[in-house]
């Protein structure tokens, strides 16, 4: 990841599209959807596309989160705690970046 962080605008956690959680990322330039899934472990979140402005929606299926982030974001998000919620979508986009477009992440400062 670049030395920029990811920034989470916890003023738009409206969710607009057909999605279980939707966070605006890097000052509203990206968006990232989530569906709450079943894993082995139980209820967990897994991507299910990302907008980028200048690229447009990638839609992409990701590998479902560990169930002890997807119950820390859940967590972080109401209680506004940015740094959990950041580090969290940090792994998770390093851990989902094949099914996503690389220019796109690095120009947003997500890789």
């Amino acid at each position: 990841m670049s030395d920029d962080k990811i920034e989470i605008d916890v003023a738009f956690i409206e969710v607009f599209r057909d999605c279980f959680l939707q966070l605006c990322l890097q000052r509203g330039a990206v968006y990232i959807d989530f569906d709450e899934t079943e894993s082995y472990e139980g209820k967990t979140l897994s991507m299910v596309r990302m907008s980028f402005d200048g690229y447009g929606c990638c839609t992409a299926k990701g590998n479902p989160m560990p169930k002890a982030d997807a119950d820390a974001l859940k967590r972080a998000i109401p209680e506004e705690d940015i740094a959990e919620a950041s580090a969290i979508i940090e792994r998770y986009i390093r851990a989902n970046r094949h099914l996503l477009w690389e220019d796109a992440l690095v120009e947003h400062g997500l890789l």
